[in-house]
Parts: structure tokens; C-alpha cells; sequence
């Protein structure tokens, strides 16, 4: 896969870990209906006001997104959330831990 970041290193990313992590990336930071003609992207925003959701439905919510956008090449994926109360809004930690029988590797994204 052609890594489309600007970053030092090489342009073709080919380390299956490296695969699923840019595309978690991507998923991130996509909303919804912003790639014309697709259903795909993430709206984390909507739960930084939500004072009745709990961790347990965005960490739902994360996982049948991952689910359904992510080509996960067998590994398997957990997500935890932590909910930071804050005075304006709140802050999500989100946790995305990948594994497989030989490695495993966890990303955690801040949304605010």
C-alpha cells in the first residue's frame, strides 16, 4: 500500500501492522459523507457532548467501524475508551489494541 503521508522513510508500506495502523488513521480522521459516494468515515464528536453515553458504546462504536472499513489481514482488534470529563467538552482516549498469535501493538487517539 502506498503510504500517502509525508513522512521520512519509504513510500510503500508493506509490514501488515503498518497496513491496519494507516488505515485506523484514515478511519479517524474521515467523517462521515466527506469521500463523495462512500459510507465511510467516523464521528467521535457526537459523543464529546453526549453526557449519557458510556465507554462501552464508543468502544462499540469504534469496533463495528474498524470492523466494517478496516481490512484487518487476520489480526484481531480490542478497543477501550476512557472519558476524560472536562469543562467545555469532554475528551475521548481511545485504545486500539491489535493482535496476532506472534505480536501485538496499541494506539491510543485523543479526540477532543
Amino acid at each position: 500500500m502506498k503510504d500517502l503521508c509525508i513522512a521520512q522513510g519509504p513510500n510503500f508500506l508493506t509490514d501488515e501492522r503498518d497496513l491496519i495502523i494507516q488505515q485506523i488513521d484514515m478511519l479517524f480522521d474521515t467523517l462521515p459523507n466527506e469521500v463523495l459516494g462512500e459510507n465511510y468515515g467516523t464521528n467521535f464528536y457526537q459523543f464529546l457532548w453526549d453526557m449519557n453515553c458510556s465507554n462501552q458504546e464508543i468502544s462499540e462504536y469504534t469496533k463495528r467501524a474498524i470492523k466494517n472499513n478496516v481490512n484487518l489481514f487476520g489480526w484481531s482488534c480490542d478497543v477501550e475508551t476512557t472519558i476524560l470529563e472536562g469543562t467545555k467538552n469532554d475528551i475521548l482516549l481511545i485504545t486500539v489494541k491489535l493482535s496476532t498469535d506472534f505480536d501485538s501493538f496499541e494506539k491510543t487517539y485523543k479526540v477532543d
